[in-house]
């Protein structure tokens, strides 16, 4: 089941997806409560986090939720302005902007 988080804090996230244990989208900067209060683990081949998703509901669900909240419609989740984006390295043989 694939679950939309919204966020109403923008320094916080843009919005995350939670599918399984997999939570993905905008996280770097909540990844220290990512990982102290959702025992999230960053799987660095996959690009995501892997999380207790009981823990995630159960914060979403209560009143200290950090202002966050499950989304009936999907979130399109970009990244932040000025994001780690390796693509970006080399442009046609080229070091792009990034590097």
């Amino acid at each position: 089941m694939i679950i939309y988080i919204k966020s109403h804090n923008p320094r916080f996230s843009t919005g995350m997806v939670l599918d399984g244990d997999k939570l993905s989208g905008d996280t770097y900067r909540a990844r220290e409560n990512i990982k102290k209060f959702w025992d999230g683990k960053w799987d660095a081949i996959q690009k995501v986090w892997i999380v207790n998703p009981q823990k995630v509901l159960e914060t979403l669900n209560s009143k200290y939720n950090w202002g966050l909240e499950i989304s009936e419609e999907e979130i399109k989740v970009e990244k932040p302005r000025g994001a780690y984006d390796p693509s970006r390295w080399c442009v046609n043989g080229e070091l792009g902007e990034d590097f």
